[in-house]
């Protein structure tokens, strides 16, 4: 099987293993097909290339696999437009932390990295913590010029400085769809 996905993988058709001579009671030119003894180049076809793996079991069972290569990977369209505001979030365990977090982003921006990279990342690979700052930002400089001043300790328009809420000032919130009417009256009680 994985000799087969090979084969479709790398468009090459494998010799046969262990075959230095053909038995000589089998007429190889009279076969419908022939057995490769050297890697041989997958042949020209219209559509995905496909093959066949058998499998023949010692108590009778047969089965029969087919391979399809996968699809061609579409080409990448042009790059999307640069939105005009993009917003980069940070956050920490501790707030003494954030200055810090904040002074190794702003060190990373002199390197050739991708302000949206950094920011999907930041916002959606990154675990949200109790502890967080988000910077309103256009362009490498507004960035750079807003993390400065957040870390000289000056306030900036475009730096916003939070907390998550502590457990015991967390309140509920409760949303009813108008869905569920077997349970009519069901939030009344909680109001």
């Amino acid at each position: 099987l994985i000799k087969t996905a090979l084969a479709v993988e790398h468009k090459v058709i494998p010799p046969h293993l262990h075959l230095d001579t053909l038995n000589p009671a089998i007429d190889a030119d009279s076969l419908p097909y022939e057995i490769p003894a050297v890697p041989t180049p997958w042949p020209a076809h219209e559509g995905p290339a496909r093959a066949g793996v058998n499998s023949f079991g010692f108590g009778g069972t047969n089965a029969h696999l087919i391979i399809e290569e996968a699809p061609a990977r579409p080409t990448p369209g042009p790059a999307p437009a640069a939105r005009p505001w993009t917003v980069l979030p940070l956050s920490t365990r501790h707030p003494e932390a954030l200055a810090r977090k904040a002074a190794q982003v702003r060190a990373e921006l002199d390197e050739d990295v991708a302000l949206a990279d950094l920011g999907h990342t930041l916002a959606h690979r990154r675990q949200h913590l109790e502890s967080r700052l988000a910077v309103v930002h256009s362009s490498r400089e507004s960035l750079r010029e807003a993390l400065d001043a957040y870390a000289a300790g000056n306030p900036h328009p475009r730096v916003v400085e939070n907390r998550r809420l502590e457990p015991e000032d967390r309140r509920l919130v409760w949303v009813y769809t108008g869905m569920g009417p077997q349970w009519w009256g069901m939030g009344q009680g909680l109001l």
